[in-house]
């Protein structure tokens, strides 16, 4: 999506910038380099690119809205913006006068991805800004390349569980029966994992839930849905996901994720992340057995 602007006469802050030649541009993906305020580049033009004053943030914020850079040109030149991605991601964003803007939700919802984690850790990072003016004869149009840095702190993630953490799902032995749940067991500090059985060939639907609320037996639906966690999308059969909770605070709703196929899996539950992943458990892998001459060396034992 092309996102343009007309640069009005605004003063030019003094910064240096990588740019490219200033002949015809064929190709903007792969910008031509040359040193700061050499001829043809940004600073040549008059032209200075910014980071906003929302360009580090703490989630959640107020205004979704946020400015995370700036441009500027003493030089009254179109202008129209070709790309803005982080780590190679594109990020959506829309000009409003000399600000470049987007959702704060939306590049929060980026650097979790880029990051697969959705720790309360700041993240520090740089986009590559590909943009083109238009020569002062309004004939050669120049593409120029700019980095902005950035930095974005995820929100809060819900404290750790000192009870643990169980699955219900189509698993064997387990169902969606509250009393029935499948305790995860602590592997590391805050990581959890559990194997399951799956009961169909097609999808096998699963949830996560804090231990806290099992009561044993008498365990209802009432008592665990106030602390269930799972994806953003139903149906996700993602092998690798960013988790989603109840009172997730970018006002994310708990959807239900999938096991793909029969067969035996493990689940892996990162709350330090927030994050989990579904590997397929082979015959005899990770499996320990005890034996001995007590057990006659892995023969069955006669009484």
């Amino acid at each position: 999506m092309k996102k343009y602007i007309l640069l009005g006469t605004l003063l030019c802050t003094a910064l240096a910038f990588t740019s490219c030649s200033n002949e015809d541009y064929k190709d903007w993906a792969k910008p031509q380099a040359s040193g700061d305020a050499a001829e043809g580049s940004a600073y040549s033009y008059g032209i200075s690119m910014n980071a906003g004053p929302q360009a580090e943030i703490v989630m959640p914020v107020a205004d979704d809205d946020i400015t995370i850079a700036t441009i500027q040109s003493e030089k009254t030149l179109p202008f129209e913006i070709k790309s803005f991605t982080i780590n190679g991601k594109e990020l959506d964003i829309y000009l409003e006068g000399n600000a470049i803007k987007t959702s704060a939700a939306r590049l929060d919802s980026l650097v979790e991805a880029t990051n697969f984690s959705r720790a309360a850790i700041k993240r520090e990072m740089e986009a590559e800004v590909f943009y083109s003016v238009l020569d002062t004869d309004q004939k050669d149009s120049l593409t120029f390349k700019n980095v902005v840095k950035l930095a974005v702190t995820p929100a809060a993630t819900p404290e750790i569980d000192p009870q643990g953490y169980f699955v219900l799902g189509d698993f064997e032995g387990i169902g969606w029966n509250p009393p029935t749940a499948g305790f995860m067991q602590e592997v590391e500090d805050g990581v959890y994992s559990v194997v399951v059985t799956t009961t169909g060939t097609g999808s096998n639907w699963f949830k996560f839930y804090c231990g806290s609320t099992y009561k044993g037996e008498s365990t209802t639906w009432d008592d665990i849905n106030p602390k269930q966690m799972g994806c953003i999308e139903d149906g996700d059969d993602a092998t690798e996901n960013l988790l989603v909770w109840t009172g997730d605070p970018r006002g994310l709703e708990v959807k239900t994720p999938v096991i793909k196929g029969a067969g035996k899996w493990k689940i892996t539950l990162d709350m330090k992340n927030c994050t989990y992943t579904v590997k397929e458990k082979l015959a005899g892998l990770d499996d320990l057995y005890l034996t001995g001459s007590n057990y006659n060396w892995g023969a069955t034992k006669s009484d």
